[in-house]
């Protein structure tokens, strides 16, 4: 018959391995952005003249040639922002999800973050973190909060496809828009319900929102004391070996 007991002697989790790969892997999305936003700023100037000059061309045409040029300038940068936020989602959600493991692993506690009820693993994360490393949440909260909003954006582009869907003849009333509205740099063509995220605005701020949040929870992890979780056999004791 198996029993569970905590050891009494208690220990630090080292995550300077995790702190080191996280804080690479965040710079790389950063240089990412800059180089790729560097790009778009060279691309943009080189529309702007190719632009005049089908204009002077053909004066008559100007309004087809600007929203042919629109591609170029607003649809194409998005489809790279769109993409990055998703993936730097994806990299949040992976960070949350290995930082648990670490903690189940060391720990070796017998619930881990996959047998927790939970709609995604975000907020499975929350569940494991307050619970077992004693996580305060409170002193991360307003990032908390933020970063549902960009769960929500990020839903919109994954499952929705950049489109606005629930919304009747008022767009301004859509729970959609209001999602939309929480953000800088974010266009919607009313023609079509389209949204395009515009320039590296919404990706920054992610980002500096992510750092500080994961330093935070970082932080607490390192500076708190965990126990060793054993599995014994009550009655060991009576066994002939």
């Amino acid at each position: 018959m198996k029993n569970f007991n905590n050891s009494e002697e208690t220990f630090q989790i080292d995550l300077s391995d995790f702190t080191f790969k996280f804080k690479h892997e965040l710079d790389y999305f950063k240089d990412y952005l800059k180089f790729n936003n560097d790009n778009f700023s060279k691309r943009r100037i080189q529309l702007d003249n190719f632009l005049k000059e089908d204009i002077l061309e053909e004066p008559e045409n100007e309004s087809f040639f600007k929203e042919i040029y629109y591609m170029d300038y607003i649809k194409l940068p998005s489809y790279f922002y769109h993409s990055s936020l998703v993936s730097i989602y994806s990299f949040l959600e992976k960070s949350l999800n290995s930082i648990c493991d670490t903690i189940q692993r060391e720990t070796d506690f017998v619930i881990g973050i996959g047998d927790l009820n939970g709609t995604n693993i975000i907020n499975r994360s929350r569940k494991f973190l307050s619970k077992v490393a004693k996580v305060d949440f409170s002193i991360v909260d307003k990032e908390w909060l933020r970063i549902t909003d960009f769960q929500k954006l990020r839903n919109l582009i994954v499952h929705q496809n950049s489109q606005l869907q629930q919304f009747n003849q008022n767009i301004s009333s859509s729970n959609d828009i209001k999602i939309i509205s929480r953000f800088s740099g974010i266009e919607v063509d009313e023609s079509n319900k389209f949204f395009y995220i515009k320039d590296k605005i919404v990706l920054s701020e992610f980002i500096i929102l992510i750092e500080k949040f994961m330093t935070d929870i970082i932080t607490q992890i390192k500076n708190r004391q965990f126990r060793q979780f054993r599995i014994v056999d009550i009655y060991s004791e009576n066994l002939p070996f």
